[in-house]
């Protein structure tokens, strides 16, 4: 007969349960780092820091109209319960005019809404992943996919990029080695345009490559987009999804950067069996259908298009003055990315600069950023920073680079 020790007994009246909660803790969230990116700052601080959206650009009016417009046509159901693939009027509007793919013919069993694009890469790797199973990531990486595969238990393997996207030949290698080790990768998950944090755009080229490796080792893409309409330069490229005929490949947006970050409404789009294999793992009754029925009126009174527009070249002009600012006062101190759209600038800086003397000099000048190594999960990244150009005025950010530059030169 097995023994069950009996717990120690504590006090009724002393408080026990917060030194205790290791106790409570599940192995996942045991593992997960407590800390944030950056460190408080002291005041008159200039943040380089939040990728998000212009604050003066946020179409409050037009959202207010919209509001207005929903509660007095569709009040009740828009006030209701919204079920796992959400709102049927925003999830046409996605697959229709949001972000269609071109030659697939997608509509409404095509998309799932969720609560962000957060939401919908929890939710697809709640649907896919089981606790050691393993995941391949561009890097440097967006440190929330780090977040979330740590939290899902997966084991997180890394391939590099260049300008041009994920190195394939290095990504081939790394399959080719773990499927000789009896270990298949589940998903390559990759931010093709605009990258977060290094703001780059894969080619047409490498996307059909990495869509034919995937192909060959039998490995799901994870196509994150949260930024490619904020384009202001260069051409387009066509999704991975559509490149793909839609197959092998899940495709995550969101309506946080290209309208505001406190709607929180995203989706999912991918073959229907694979939507429907993801609506499977909602426990909460679906995606607000207030707050996407307001956007479905945002949408259907002809807003997007024109707000796009503003954002573009708000962000264009905000980027072109943060590249010319990095020019006239980083030039010998660091080289730099040049972004055709979204939010992010990768600046990297010589092995002779130290990173803790930089992070101490950042300090004492007023200016902080996210460090490279925050975009590693197993370790680089230390003579990087990412750069976020879309929030702050240009006068502001030529400033904040300036204190960056005298930064630089105090560690060299």
């Amino acid at each position: 007969m097995t023994h069950t020790p009996t717990p120690p007994q504590a006090d009724p009246g002393t408080p026990w349960a917060g030194s205790a909660i290791h106790e409570f803790l599940n192995h996942r969230a045991a593992a997960m780092g407590a800390g944030s990116w950056a460190s408080p700052a002291r005041e008159g601080t200039i943040p380089l820091t939040g990728g998000v959206p212009d604050p003066d650009a946020l179409p409050t009016a037009a959202l207010l109209e919209a509001t207005r417009t929903v509660l007095a046509r569709e009040a009740a159901p828009a006030l209701e319960y919204g079920g796992n693939y959400g709102f049927p009027g925003l999830r046409e509007l996605v697959a229709a005019e949001v972000d269609p793919q071109p030659g697939l013919g997608y509509g409404v069993d095509n998309v799932a809404l969720t609560s962000g694009s957060a939401h919908a890469l929890h939710n697809i790797l709640d649907t896919f992943l089981n606790p050691g199973d393993t995941v391949v990531i561009e890097t440097p990486a967006w440190g929330g996919i780090i977040r979330h595969l740590r939290g899902a238990g997966a084991v997180i393997e890394e391939v590099g990029m260049d300008e041009h996207g994920i190195l394939i030949p290095e990504l081939d290698e790394l399959l080719t080695r773990l499927a000789a080790e009896g270990r298949r990768p589940k998903l390559i998950y990759t931010i093709p345009t605009f990258q977060n944090p290094m703001g780059i755009t894969s080619t047409h080229e490498r996307r059909k490559a990495l869509i034919e490796v995937a192909a060959r080792h039998r490995v799901l893409i994870l196509e994150d987009d949260p930024y490619g309409e904020l384009r202001f330069s260069g051409a387009p490229v066509p999704s991975i999804l559509s490149l793909a005929g839609g197959d092998g490949v899940i495709r995550c947006g969101s309506f946080s950067k290209i309208i505001a970050t406190g709607l929180r409404v995203g989706w999912i789009q991918a073959s229907r069996e694979y939507v429907d294999a993801v609506t499977r793992m909602r426990f909460d009754n679906g995606t607000s259908p207030f707050t996407s029925r307001i956007i479905a009126a945002y949408l259907e009174a002809g807003n997007h298009q024109p707000h796009l527009a503003k954002m573009r070249a708000i962000y264009k002009a905000k980027c072109d003055g943060m590249l010319s600012a990095l020019e006239e006062s980083c030039s010998g101190l660091a080289t730099w990315t040049h972004p055709e759209g979204g939010f992010f600038i990768w600046l990297s800086y010589p092995a002779s600069t130290d990173p803790k003397a930089l992070a101490a000099a950042a300090s004492d000048e007023g200016v902080q950023f996210i460090p490279g190594a925050s975009f590693f999960a197993k370790g680089g990244g230390q003579h990087s920073l990412r750069l976020c150009f879309s929030y702050l005025s240009e006068n502001v950010q030529a400033e904040a680079i300036r204190r960056l530059a005298r930064a630089l030169e105090k560690a060299r």
